[in-house]
């Protein structure tokens, strides 16, 4: 499943960036996201940036970096 795919209130853990040679993955691990973290979606509007919740910090991933970020559902908060 793709991050842009997550609903809000899903814990996800990052398994993969898709495009390793672009600059997503410099991006992402510059903020301090990196493959194996655990993050719980915050928001994921059809039109706004997907926010994450990762240790306490927010984050926002743009929709087409969103795209190219590869998770594993852990839990579906409902």
């Amino acid at each position: 499943m793709k991050l842009v795919d997550a609903k809000a209130g899903d814990i996800v853990e990052i398994a993969e960036f898709l495009a390793p040679f672009c600059d997503v993955e410099t991006r992402i691990c510059s903020m301090g996201v990196t493959k194996g973290e655990v993050a719980r979606v915050f928001s994921n509007s059809f039109l706004s940036p997907v926010l994450l919740d990762i240790g306490g910090s927010k984050i926002a991933i743009s929709k087409t970096e969103a795209k190219k970020i590869k998770v594993k559902l852990i839990r579906r908060e409902d």
